[in-house]
C-alpha cells in the first residue's frame, strides 16, 4: 500500500512539474562569452596611489554577462575622489623547468674520493 502511495505522489509531482515547465530562462546574455570576464579598457597616465607605483596604469573592465547581479568590494583614493579602485593582489607564478637530458657532472665524495652521479 505504501509503495502505491509513493508511486501516486511521484506521478502527481511529475505531472505538476511538466505542466509548469516552459522555456528555460537564459542566465548568459551572450552565449559566445563567459558569464563573468575581465577585458582591457585602456592603458594611460594616472596619478600613483602608492609611492612606488608608476605614473602609467591599465584600466580593466569587469564584465557581467549574466542576468544575475555581481558584487565587488571597492575603495576610494586620496588622490582622486572620482577614481574607484578594486583591491588587488599580485600573485607570483611558479614555472617548473624540465630536467635537461645532458649528462650530470660527477661530484667527488669528500671522505673517500668516490664519484657520485
Amino acid at each position: 500500500m505504501r509503495g502505491l502511495c509513493y508511486a501516486a505522489l511521484i506521478s502527481a509531482l511529475t505531472v505538476c512539474g511538466l505542466a509548469q515547465s516552459g522555456p528555460t530562462p537564459k542566465l548568459v546574455l551572450d552565449s559566445a562569452k563567459p558569464i563573468i570576464y575581465i577585458e582591457l579598457d585602456h592603458i594611460g597616465p594616472r596619478p600613483p596611489v602608492e609611492g612606488d607605483e608608476p605614473d602609467r596604469g591599465l584600466w580593466l573592465r569587469l564584465v557581467n554577462n549574466s542576468v544575475v547581479p555581481i558584487e565587488v568590494q571597492t575603495m576610494g583614493t586620496s588622490t582622486d575622489p572620482e577614481l574607484t579602485l578594486v583591491p588587488d593582489e599580485i600573485v607570483g607564478r611558479w614555472t617548473r623547468i624540465k630536467e635537461s637530458d645532458a649528462p650530470r657532472a660527477k661530484k667527488a665524495d669528500g671522505l673517500c674520493g668516490r664519484a657520485h652521479y
